[in-house]
């Protein structure tokens, strides 16, 4: 199975098990594997499920996401269509060098 090469939405789910004071949470996206490099942090809501774009300036850069206890879905074009792959819990997810999650 091909990995996902470039990523462009992030679907963002709640994992029943964490219960938060609000509603909502944040997810890292980093320029270089291993949570290195250039970062964009994006507040997502944890109360339904939602579909967010990163800025323009991370597009076709991020190549690695965390941490939180959150589900997260990355997809291959805006507004969360083409190819999704899930990190689900996330702790720290990296598909490796070359991953690049193009957003907005």
């Amino acid at each position: 199975m091909n990995s996902l090469k470039v990523f462009s939405a992030l679907l963002v789910t709640f994992s029943v098990y964490i219960i938060e004071s609000n509603a909502y949470q944040r997810v890292v996206l980093y320029e270089h594997a291993d949570q290195r490099g250039e970062s964009v942090t994006i507040d997502v809501s944890t109360t339904e499920y939602e579909c967010v774009n990163v800025p323009s300036y991370m597009n076709d850069r991020a190549s690695s996401v965390g941490p939180s206890n959150l589900c997260v879905v990355l997809c291959e074009h805006n507004d969360c269509k083409g190819r999704c792959k899930a990190a689900c819990p996330i702790q720290y997810y990296s598909d490796g060098p070359g991953i690049q999650i193009s957003m907005m």
